[in-house]
């Protein structure tokens, strides 16, 4: 805290997803600068107006396919503690998203699991805030799962693993998201295939 200073928050928002939960709504509350993403796949426009009532200061930046110029990013903002933004939070703190990772020692079935994912997602999208993993589908390397809520990126299939550990392992930011239904679950799938 001797060393630096915060310059300015900036907070992401989905074009498709918008403002579903409220960890989002008090991220952009508090945000010095917007940036709307994902702008090739979604109007932005609906989004845009939602932030423009929340918050009427920030600037909003559009980004498409993730180009952003950093001086839209840096601007200088008034230097403050982001703590000291005032908000009341009705809700209880157990429905704070929180984190859970799964892993898995021998290879999964990748078509077992896209069924399994693709059934996760349907059932409990709204839940599932995001979805990141490294999988271990037998191949030379890992396939890279990156997904938000309902949509799930195309995979992508690395060449190496980047180290020695060649498990599975699934990150899942979520709401009521358990490890062992989830774990029951995807071993159900995959001991099935």
């Amino acid at each position: 805290k001797h060393h630096y200073s915060l310059e300015g928050v900036v907070t992401t928002v989905d074009a498709q997803h918008g403002l579903r939960h409220e960890e989002s709504v008090l991220q952009a509350a508090a945000a010095d600068t917007l940036v709307i993403t994902k702008t090739d796949l979604a109007d932005p426009a609906p989004v845009a107006a939602q932030l423009r009532r929340l918050n009427p200061l920030a600037p909003i930046v559009e980004a498409t396919f993730g180009d952003v110029a950093p001086a839209d990013l840096f601007r200088g903002a008034e230097q403050r503690d982001p703590r000291d933004f005032e908000y009341d939070v009705a809700h209880e703190h157990a429905h704070e998203p929180r984190a859970l990772c799964l892993t898995f020692d021998e290879p999964l079935d990748w078509t077992a699991f896209g069924i399994w994912l693709t059934m996760l997602l349907q059932a409990r999208g709204n839940d599932v805030l995001r979805v990141k993993g490294l999988l271990n589908v037998g191949l030379e390397g890992p396939i890279v799962l990156n997904g938000v809520q309902h949509v799930v990126h195309p995979p992508e299939h690395l060449p190496a693993w980047p180290d020695d550990d060649h498990r599975s392992r699934i990150v899942f930011i979520g709401h009521g998201i358990e490890r062992e239904a989830l774990e029951r679950s995807l071993a159900a799938f995959d001991g099935a295939a």
